[in-house]
């Protein structure tokens, strides 16, 4: 500790590290610490200590993902709800101009995803937890936590989630609500207001829900060779794309260009072609949240090419570093193929034939 004397931040980290070597109940100890560290700050964090805010998170996360995870998954699920909730009281205080703890949050949910086959909570109660937390969620933190967690509802669960979701729609609001909508200069009921309010909310949730039932699609084919995804995917799912194109340009013309909602809208139509790829080359996912986890050690890791002493040698080191990342995304051990590429160019290999070496083409004679 007395190496990083005088930084916090590089103190919480080591006290990390050293928690992760005595085994993943003191590191959970340590990250609860640390949440409520989180919860009681009060400090503004402004665009410039963001980006260490947002890292320090990510570290938070993959500390989770990797060392928890794996052996308590019941913990790991306890320990990113925790985080989820503290979404509310960072939002307040930092300037996520950017979006990046907002990302942050969505990546909890997609870790919540992973491990949900394997979470042991009962349904029902899980879906009284959920309900609280959706209808609480201010900044969008618990978007996708329903799908993320069907595993683990189960039908029974679904089905209560359902029951006691409509029972929350149709009761009255209570009076601290009353007090909410009035503070904005409302005199008419939440259900009036709705109506009378600008149409962009439906709008974005009719594009959430019709993106989420593309990936309800994806989860179902995901594993299957190429040839049956690329069947699959024109029989399901260009479907969904023909109606979401003729669903998005008959919503850009209500809605002013200039708004959140228009803007949004534009920008899905600028990258239109990009979204549509997946269909006719079964190799391309959905969404590119694959590549974002194989790239999050390297993101967590960038400022370590800082102390490679020379120009030079931070460049060698993102070529290797980016060698090693792509090899994982092909399920290559990285020392044979390291070594293997080495050999072959020290004896001679055509610098024509370099795809040969490249990471997917490992599997051919070099």
């Amino acid at each position: 500790m007395d190496l990083v004397q005088g930084s916090a931040t590089l103190q919480r980290r080591a006290r990390m590290e050293l928690s992760a070597a005595e085994g993943p109940k003191q590191v959970a100890s340590d990250l609860r610490k640390r949440f409520a560290s989180l919860r009681r700050a009060t400090s503004f964090v402004d665009w410039r200590k963001q980006k260490a805010l947002v890292k320090d998170l990510d570290g938070l996360l993959q500390m989770i993902e990797n060392q928890i995870a794996p052996q308590d998954p019941d913990e790991a699920f306890d320990l990113l709800w925790s985080l989820l909730l503290l979404a509310p009281s960072i939002h307040e205080r930092t300037d996520d101009s950017n979006g990046a703890i907002g990302d942050v949050m969505r990546e909890a949910v997609e870790i919540i995803a992973q491990i949900a086959p394997a979470i042991t909570v009962d349904g029902k109660a899980l879906a009284e937890r959920i309900l609280d937390a959706v209808a609480d969620a201010g900044y969008g933190e618990f978007d996708g936590i329903i799908p993320a967690t069907a595993d683990t509802l189960g039908q029974e669960g679904l089905e209560h989630l359902k029951m006691i979701t409509d029972l929350w729609a149709e009761a009255p609001p209570a009076d601290h609500e009353l007090d909410w909508y009035r503070g904005w200069g409302l005199s008419s009921s939440p259900a009036e207001n709705e109506v009378t309010q600008s149409s962009t909310a439906p709008i974005a949730q009719e594009g959430q829900a019709r993106i989420q039932a593309l990936s309800h699609i994806e989860k179902d084919l995901r594993g299957l060779p190429a040839d049956q995804r690329h069947d699959a995917r024109q029989d399901r799912s260009k479907p969904l794309i023909d109606a979401f194109e003729l669903w998005l340009a008959q919503n850009r013309a209500r809605v002013s260009a200039k708004s959140p909602t228009g803007e949004a809208l534009k920008y899905i139509a600028k990258y239109r072609d990009g979204l549509i790829l997946f269909l006719d080359d079964a190799r391309i996912e959905l969404d590119s949240n694959a590549v974002e986890r194989s790239i999050r050690p390297i993101a967590l890791n960038r400022k370590n090419a800082l102390f490679a002493g020379h120009d030079v040698g931070a460049q060698n080191w993102a070529v290797i570093a980016s060698l090693i990342e792509t090899r994982k995304l092909n399920r290559i051990e990285p020392h044979g193929y390291l070594s293997s590429v080495l050999k072959a160019i020290a004896a001679g290999h055509k610098q024509t034939d370099i795809n040969l070496l490249l990471p997917w083409n490992y599997g051919n004679p070099v």
